[in-house]
């Protein structure tokens, strides 16, 4: 080996550096003001070198083989590469372990690479597991939980991390600031982590399609339409995977910018009218156009104009003299707009269903059917028209004067409609609104029917059955109308036929009721949740009543059972005593034949509720005095004081009162 001789240079100005020309091979030079050391190195081709730099000269790292075990701390400021991971403690802040552990720092995944006590978060891991996802880890304080996939803005700081609260569209103070989407749940006073740019997992996507760009709404939902100004517009992403649970989507927000935000703007006090001016490099708003405003005759499109006489001449200035209030000027984009009055403001005419909304349904059965909008700009601009069930965005225009949302849903809904539209003389915005109700009531089945046939003494008119009367009564009963639900069963009150006794049997009806039930229709009543259940009644009544009567016996006294015995009663089915005026329940006003033979005593018998008589009258003649009164039971009974001689057959009639 050579013999080498170690000789030392020196310089003391700042950022000196020796050349190859100013150092031997061997020789070094020492930077004395910087703390610097330098060699020259000779590798087939001569360099200068700083002795602790890495050795390698600029750019070529520091090379390492086998292990290397630090004791203290160790700072990377380039990449770190590793082809078998970490093996030890590897500590870090949040940015670090969630930003920097990328597939490049890493041959396998995160979680293999990692095989000591680092370990991600359960909001890391639940989110995404690819490592290029950007997540904040964040503090919730607006007094409630934010769920999963709400867009999210920064609403102050506790330390280092982001306070958040939700996002909206209707204003830069709650759209600009827009950061991201949770990760995670959050409850309130929680931390937590929201994605600003990766791929969000585990959400519902099910009313977007593929690929389809995302927007801020309202209270920190999102749309698949851009808002429409006044309304800001942020873009959130695209959707992934279409699915109602286990959806995704890409997110990358861009708050979008304000006119005044672009770097070659200037915008100061603005007022109605303005216009943007070239300034130099910038543009800037103009003053409000005055009452007097010419234009020169170069002007594009208005160099020449027709008059009425229909000769030609050349425009060479437009001016408008405004005296009045009631006169607004406005001049934008080259547009000469004269304002007459006071605009009307635009108007909704209807907000209905021009197809069935059809009620009468059970609460999962599907419907198909249009929410349509009709609405009169009349004198203002429209800005936008938007259709809306909740917070969710369903329909929107910013033209014309109609606007429909056509869907299929199951159950009840309630749509809400927004129009918005601006003044065009002071650009003042006013938004006009209306709801729409699409509200289930399900149709009832019918009631059962009870078919009737009474076989009674006397019979049955009008489903009257004189008291004490015998026979019976048959009946059929059958279910109701359906109206969509499914029959069950049916079951009637008492059996056919139902015999019917004679005096003294009690009740005042007979009531023959049959109860049909339903249930929801679908597997186990299924097209209703939950299932339902419906019992409906049909009845037939028969209503028992005590009738006027009259006859002749030799008996001075009678029982409630005589008078209830109909068959030895009434002529006309085989008795002896007299008539039954069967239906009729009244006594005054009515009159009664009696015919007799041989001495008996007259009788005249009829509802006991009713009130005495007054008088008792024949051929004229009162005859109240020769008569008896009594209360026999249910009935009143009038008998005369004597026998009534009849010899070989006679005949009165007696009128009541």
């Amino acid at each position: 080996m050579a013999v080498n001789k170690l000789q030392l240079k020196r310089s003391a100005v700042p950022g000196k550096v020796p050349t190859t020309s100013s150092l031997d091979l061997g020789e070094l030079a020492i930077n004395t003001f910087d703390g610097k050391v330098f060699l020259k190195k000779d590798n087939g081709v001569q360099s200068i070198v700083e002795i602790g730099s890495g050795g390698g000269g600029t750019g070529t790292g520091f090379p390492f083989t086998g292990s290397a075990f630090i004791s203290g701390s160790l700072i990377i400021t380039g990449s770190a590469t590793a082809t078998q991971g970490f093996t030890g403690s590897l500590f870090g802040t949040a940015s670090w372990a969630i930003n920097a552990l990328s597939a490049s720092y890493f041959s396998g995944s995160v979680s293999n690479a990692i095989s000591s006590s680092y370990a991600l978060s359960a909001s890391f891991a639940e989110g995404s597991m690819n490592t290029q996802d950007v997540l904040i880890y964040v503090k919730n304080t607006t007094g409630q939980q934010i769920d999963k996939g709400k867009v999210v803005r920064i609403s102050g700081a506790t330390g280092d991390n982001a306070l958040i609260a939700l996002a909206d569209w209707t204003d830069d103070a709650n759209s600009a600031n827009t950061l991201g989407l949770t990760n995670q749940d959050i409850p309130d006073q929680a931390f937590g982590y929201v994605m600003t740019e990766g791929k969000l997992l585990g959400i519902d996507t099910s009313l977007y399609t593929a690929g389809q760009l995302l927007f801020l709404a309202s209270s920190g939902s999102m749309t698949g339409s851009a808002p429409l100004a006044p309304l800001h517009g942020v873009r959130l992403g695209q959707v992934l995977r279409v699915q109602g649970i286990n959806g995704s989507m890409y997110v990358r927000i861009d708050n979008g910018y304000e006119l005044d935000e672009l770097h070659d703007v200037r915008i100061t006090s603005p007022t109605t009218g303005q216009s943007l001016v070239r300034s130099g490099s910038i543009w800037t708003n103009g003053n409000p156009i005055s009452s007097s405003y010419a234009l020169s005759s170069s002007y594009a499109g208005l160099s020449n104009i027709q008059y009425v006489t229909s000769s030609i001449e050349t425009l060479s200035q437009i001016e408008v003299l405004d005296y009045s209030t009631e006169v607004a000027v406005t001049f934008v984009d080259g547009r000469l707009k004269l304002i007459f009055g006071t605009p009307a403001t635009h108007s909704i005419t209807s907000f209905s269903f021009n197809s069935t909304f059809n009620t009468d349904r059970f609460n999962r059965v599907l419907d198909d059917y249009t929410a349509s909008a009709v609405w009169s700009n009349n004198g203002y601009t429209l800005i936008s028209a938007s259709i809306f069930t909740g917070s969710v965005l369903l329909a929107q225009t910013g033209t014309g004067t109609t606007l429909n949302y056509t869907t299929i849903t199951s159950g009840s809904f309630v749509y809400n409609l927004q129009v918005t539209a601006s003044n065009p003389a002071d650009g003042t915005i006013l938004v006009r609104s209306a709801s729409l109700t699409g509200a289930l009531s399900k149709t009832n089945p019918g009631n059962p029917t009870v078919t009737p046939t009474a076989t009674v003494q006397l019979g049955a008119t009008s489903n009257q059955i004189e008291q004490g009367a015998t026979g019976s009564i048959t009946f059929t009963t059958a279910s109701g109308a359906s109206n969509g639900w499914t029959f069950n069963f049916l079951t009637s009150s008492i059996a056919s036929p139902l015999n019917v006794t004679g005096s003294l049997t009690g009740s005042v009806s007979i009531i023959i009721a049959a109860t049909a039930s339903y249930s929801s229709s679908g597997v186990n009543g299924s097209d209703n949740s939950p299932a339902l259940t419906a019992s409906v009644f049909g009845t037939s009544t028969f209503t028992k009543i005590r009738s006027l009567r009259s006859g002749a016996i030799v008996s001075a006294s009678l029982t409630q059972a005589n008078i209830e015995h109909i068959g030895a009663w009434d002529t006309t089915i085989g008795g002896s005593v007299g008539v039954i005026q069967k239906g009729t329940t009244t006594a005054t006003g009515q009159s009664v034949t009696i015919n007799w033979t041989g001495d008996k005593y007259h009788y005249i018998v009829y509802n006991g509720s009713l009130s005495f008589l007054t008088n008792i009258t024949s051929a004229g003649f009162g005859v109240l005095s020769l008569f008896t009164s009594s209360s026999v039971g249910d009935y009143k009974v009038y008998r005369t004081n004597l026998l009534q001689a009849g010899g070989a057959g006679n005949s009165i009639t007696y009128v009541l009162t």
